[in-house]
């Protein structure tokens, strides 16, 4: 597989917290239980005031890839990992209740736990979210993605929440799993989310397949509230239309970004007290016959990075022509030493 030939080096942007809290302070990468021959889990630790590496541990069958999520408690402690196929501990370890998620076809085909390699292959696919009122509760929003032969593409047929959260013991574990909250088909790639303005409970955001629309599910807790629809003026059919790999809303929940390969990004303002989009902006891109694979927004929500094949680029938000200002900050070119892969962004 390409992703298995090409390191990529990715903005791990997952969705912010809007509070001072610590929920992404550590991020483990990595696959492999080959320690001596430097494969393993490692981690980068956000936790001090200089960044720490180190390595978390080998597991068989486990692997961090585009399809794993993470999530710390509020104090920057990692609790929770998932590989798309289980949910599990901050050692890989399956929590009870924890294994099966998005069953179906590609489960059965990627999620084998006697392969050397298990991971639900849905980019972007799954992440956790949470709210300092919450507690010791945690959701995990995951998609599934099957083959359509009619229509000769992958399409999520199901977008999930499980809920986790600690038993009598103390000790965490699925009590909800495989709750599908989506009324129609929707898109892989694309599923992102932003904290609602009171601060207790999430939007979660996913376009539906083929139409212009895109759907609201607000969850708390105990999970889904509500769900609503919205046309925004965007159709994507293909899973190859979308706008590489992060769809996301900026720190401030104000911008969301989206768009279609070989086209444009699409930037909305949006409301995150009403759950509403407006100000569709159409911002063209310095490459337009590549992919966009990674988006991030500053810390204080003015400038928007994309990737484009070697290339990043920034943007500032707040000028009065966006797509005017874009300017090329860096770019990597050569491949590794030890593996001949080429490098990109």
């Amino acid at each position: 597989m390409i992703w298995q030939r090409i390191f990529y080096v990715l903005f791990l942007c997952a969705p912010l917290l809007l509070d001072a809290q610590k929920y992404d302070y550590v991020w483990p990468m990595g696959y492999g239980d080959d320690p001596p021959n430097g494969w393993g889990i490692s981690k980068l630790d956000f936790n001090e005031s200089m960044l720490k590496t180190g390595f978390l541990f080998a597991k068989k069958t486990f692997r961090f890839s585009y399809s794993g999520s993470f999530i710390c408690d509020a104090d920057g402690e990692l609790v929770l990992l998932s590989d798309g196929c289980s949910v599990m501990d901050a050692r890989a370890n399956i929590l009870p209740n924890g294994s099966g998620l998005n069953p179906g076809p590609t489960y059965d085909s990627y999620c084998d736990p006697n392969t050397s390699d298990q991971y639900y292959p849905v980019i972007n696919g799954n992440f956790f979210i949470t709210c300092p009122s919450w507690g010791d509760h945690y959701i995990l929003i995951h998609q599934d993605g099957e083959p359509n032969r009619e229509l000769q593409d992958v399409i999520c047929y199901n977008v999930y929440y499980s809920l986790i959260a600690k038993n009598q013991n103390n000790k965490f574990e699925v009590i909800k799993k495989n709750i599908s909250i989506n009324p129609s088909w929707s898109t892989n790639t694309s599923l992102c989310a932003v904290e609602h303005g009171d601060g207790d409970k999430w939007w979660i955001c996913f376009p539906a397949y083929y139409q212009d629309k895109i759907y609201l599910a607000l969850m708390d807790k105990n999970g889904m509230v509500s769900i609503d629809s919205q046309s925004i003026g965007l159709q994507i059919r293909h899973i190859g239309d979308g706008f590489g790999f992060q769809t996301r809303f900026s720190p401030d929940g104000r911008i969301h970004v989206t768009g279609k390969f070989g086209e444009a990004i699409y930037l909305y303002d949006f409301d995150r007290t009403l759950g509403k989009f407006s100000n569709l902006r159409k911002i063209r891109t310095p490459l337009d016959s590549a992919f966009v694979r990674g988006s991030c927004f500053s810390p204080d929500s003015r400038f928007l990075y994309i990737t484009q094949d070697t290339f990043l680029y920034q943007y500032d938000l707040w000028a009065s022509d966006i797509e005017s200002s874009v300017v090329e900050i860096g770019h990597v070119f050569g491949f590794t030493a030890s593996t001949g892969w080429p490098y990109g962004l």
